[in-house]
């Protein structure tokens, strides 16, 4: 993946979840994931940045989709509308039973370490999630980097595709996870951003395609 070189403007809220709370198990209580589900600005957000994803990548209607860190499942619910087969996995329990739960299988399990046996699925798509992981310290940050990439590649096919929305705090953040996922040649792809000079509209895609054996 080519160097990121364009300097942006981070205006991060220090009130979002992931500035305020470690991990994602401490913010969503069953209460605040009740109140998610029943969200329908929250619902609208997530199945618009599902449906751009779906811009970015290229999905047969057979293929078999994860859904990393899908929550309540509003993304889940919009993929299976489209026909794809789709598994949601979120590392918060509350999550996942606030939600609606005929959209397909889901799975409590941690993005880094996930219970999938190798090339289960054609696509990834992550949407609001990979940021919880994204530690300020750069050598935590980069080992949490390359756990998630070992795991993505792990779990897709050949020429698989993933695309993840997150929000980084900082360029150098963003760099990094462009780098991590560049990494030993696991992926190619790039980055999209949406309103890159509206801090608060902008959104931050990483799109991008396993490298096969013989690349």
């Amino acid at each position: 993946m080519s160097k990121f070189n364009r300097q942006i403007k981070f205006d991060i809220d220090p009130t979002r979840p992931e500035e305020e709370f470690a991990r994602p198990t401490d913010y969503f209580t069953s209460e605040r994931a009740v109140q998610y589900a029943q969200s329908s600005s929250m619902r609208k957000m997530q199945r618009k940045m599902v449906a751009r994803a779906l811009e970015l990548v290229e999905i047969d209607t057979d293929a078999w989709v994860l859904d990393l860190g899908c929550g309540t499942g509003f993304g889940q619910e919009l993929l299976a509308e489209v026909g794809v087969h789709v598994v949601g996995t979120d590392v918060a329990w509350a999550m996942l039973a606030a939600g609606r739960q005929d959209c397909g299988p889901r799975v409590c399990a941690e993005m880094t370490a996930l219970p999938f046996r190798r090339s289960s699925f054609d696509t990834v798509i992550s949407i609001s999630a990979i940021q919880w992981i994204l530690d300020e310290v750069p050598g935590i940050r980069d080992q949490e980097i390359a756990a998630l990439v070992q795991e993505l590649q792990g779990i897709l096919v050949e020429a698989g595709s993933l695309v993840l929305q997150f929000y980084p705090r900082s360029s150098e953040i963003l760099e990094d996870v462009k780098d991590g996922f560049g990494a030993m040649a696991a992926f190619d792809g790039h980055l999209v951003i949406d309103n890159p000079d509206n801090p608060k509209k902008r959104k931050i895609y990483l799109a991008a395609v396993k490298r096969t054996s013989l690349s």
